[in-house]
């Protein structure tokens, strides 16, 4: 069965969609594997979590903190937010895009989160990341998988990560997904064997503002932006993922219905004080990012997340930009963490933007790594000895 996926005509020849493409020979063909996919239960979960401060998708607000009764809207006359998500609720997408337990097979885990497992692994015949979730944990987490699947089916652009398709039946539930095989930036940055260049920082940032880009022009406010949903495929091309806590908006009106969520150190003020926010959230999470790739530092390092949601949201503090970071990207994040979300500038107007900026040449077209580069030096080039008969 296939799906009707709008595509721009300069993306055709860049993505390849198996079930839309009727010409491809593996169209519609079971993909046999030797072993079958094990259970839900059956799987070894690790167990190596990340810290709890970072990691929560739900803000403790901070101990005095005044929280903001936003009234309901009196001119709105389109649906309303009940009708909007019963519209949103079901699996009619996934349907189309099914992938069944046994067409996958694991291979190992790429990391595990509070209520959901990413591995590697392959489907017909194609390596992919496949991310599981226990059903049996809650309602509440089974309908942020499907949602995550119902707004990533329709994602056709070279920096959003696409998902191949899904299995949303109980008790597996799983998505399938491009495998990113460099990881997230977030590693990469606090890798100290990876050099990273000036120009290397304005690539990042570049094809992240052309992924959000790309969503916002589908009123699409990710939530969730950070280095560690900022993936990296083996050809260093970056792309934005994880649409776990992405709600489409079909009104700017409705974004007051939205609640609190994402990670703290990357969320925007209005969030952490769940205010009324828009499109412009993402935003300041991007000047986070953008702080990162520059500084290659932990965004409040040294706070809990209360201590976070005090200093921004209630006092509006900011990271410190240290001096050796280039002025034309220490503009653009403070643009982008303004405390009045009007004023920030939108992603479509950053990618002009770093479009236009000029570093020197790097040493190398790519993040490198400093052992190769050593061990490339180390080996000894010896001739090979060519004799000459008269």
């Amino acid at each position: 069965m296939a799906i009707a996926v709008e595509l721009h005509p300069a993306l055709i020849r860049v993505y390849y969609d198996p079930f839309t493409d009727k010409d491809n020979p593996a169209f519609d063909q079971p993909f046999a594997i030797k072993d079958p996919t094990p259970s839900i239960d059956n799987l070894a979960l690790p167990k190596r979590i990340e810290k709890a401060d970072k990691t929560s998708s739900r803000v403790t607000a901070a101990p005095g903190a005044a929280k903001v009764k936003i009234p309901e809207p009196k001119s709105y006359k389109g649906p309303s937010v009940k009708q909007i998500q019963a519209s949103m609720q079901g699996n009619q997408l996934i349907n189309t895009t099914s992938i069944k337990p046994d067409e996958i097979e694991i291979v190992d885990t790429l990391g595990v989160g509070s209520c959901a497992t990413v591995y590697r692994g392959f489907w017909q015949q194609t390596e992919v990341a496949i991310k599981i979730i226990n059903s049996k944990k809650s309602t509440k987490q089974v309908e942020t998988l499907r949602d995550e699947a119902n707004f990533m089916v329709t994602m056709r652009h070279p920096n959003v990560v696409p998902l191949f398709g899904a299995w949303l039946n109980k008790p597996v539930l799983f998505l399938v997904t491009e495998y990113m095989a460099r990881g997230d930036v977030y590693g990469i940055l606090h890798n100290d064997d990876i050099v990273i260049e000036k120009k290397h920082v304005r690539s990042m940032a570049l094809d992240t503002c052309r992924g959000m880009t790309y969503l916002h022009s589908r009123n699409i406010i990710h939530r969730d932006l950070k280095t560690l949903n900022i993936l990296v495929d083996q050809s260093w091309h970056i792309k934005v993922a994880d649409f776990g806590l992405a709600r489409q908006i079909e009104d700017a009106v409705l974004a007051q219905a939205l609640t609190a969520c994402g990670t703290t150190s990357w969320t925007a003020p209005e969030v952490l004080r769940e205010q009324n926010y828009t499109l412009n959230a993402d935003v300041y999470s991007f000047a986070v990012c953008l702080w990162e790739m520059a500084t290659r530092q932990e965004p409040f390092a040294d706070l809990y997340a209360p201590q976070v949601v005090l200093a921004v949201a209630v006092e509006g503090k900011r990271l410190d930009l240290p001096e050796s970071v280039p002025n034309t990207l220490s503009e653009i994040i403070k643009e982008c963490w303004q405390e009045d979300p009007t004023k920030r500038p939108t992603f479509a107007s950053l990618v002009e933007r770093f479009s236009k900026i000029e570093f020197e040449d790097p040493s190398h077209p790519t993040p490198w790594s400093k052992k190769e580069e050593a061990a490339k030096k180390q080996q000894v080039w010896q001739p090979t000895a060519i004799i000459l008969e008269e």
